[in-house]
């Protein structure tokens, strides 16, 4: 026979173990403006790919105000210009494709293991 409280008791047990061992996937933000300068541009990829390195997933995006919102092109090419930089170190995976919603241009992607 079984003392069934017990046996439930160690299922519980051994489910919240793995719960500890589990790692802990975060969508850190990365914010980008269409009139970055070089050295701001630099820092964030550095920035995207010590988040790249711990395991988190990127989401980059460009906020367009004013008279930028005429020109969501340049914004997309930006981020485009991003991930080439951040993928010469990584290989990427697109979690969501870069696309605009009203005045933001945003992209997900994640490291591929």
């Amino acid at each position: 026979l079984l003392d069934y409280g017990q046996f439930k008791y160690q299922k519980e047990k051994e489910i919240r173990a793995q719960k500890a061992h589990s790692k802990k996937v975060d969508v850190k933000g990365i914010r980008l403006s269409v009139k970055m300068g070089v050295g701001d541009f630099d820092f964030r990829v550095d920035q995207g790919k010590k988040f790249l390195s711990e395991g988190h997933k990127l989401n980059i995006e460009i906020r367009l105000r004013g008279r930028e919102k005429e020109h969501g092109d340049i914004a997309k090419s930006k981020i485009q210009e991003y991930l080439d930089r951040v993928g010469q170190e990584y290989q990427l995976s697109i979690e969501q494709p870069i696309s605009r919603a009203g005045g933001n241009v945003t992209a997900t992607v994640g490291r591929k293991s």
